[in-house]
């Protein structure tokens, strides 16, 4: 089996090597090789996004702890704002799939 780093840097040696056996993988390896880049720019947002979740549910506890519950409340919306990403790039992967 082959892994996704060796198609990934050595796409041009693998095409030629299935090519000996008579495999034209040129068409598949370019879907795979696209496929992963997908899953890797969508992996990259969604952990950009849970950090800043986290980052925001931080300040909303440590405003709750000093009585600051309007201002908490508003990062509360802002919150929710990233909750639904996650859902949305859990879709996305498998529609490009």
């Amino acid at each position: 089996m082959l892994q996704i780093s060796v198609l990934r840097e050595e796409s041009a040696n693998v095409i030629e090597r299935l090519s000996v056996k008579n495999f034209d993988a040129k068409a598949i390896i370019e879907q795979v090789l696209l496929l992963d880049e997908n899953r890797r720019r969508i992996q990259t947002e969604l952990d950009n996004n849970l950090f800043k979740q986290n980052t925001l549910a931080k300040q909303i506890g440590d405003l709750f702890k000093s009585g600051k519950k309007s201002e908490a409340d508003e990062l509360k919306v802002e919150a929710g704002i990233f909750a639904g990403d996650g859902d949305r790039f859990a879709e996305e992967s498998f529609v490009n799939a």
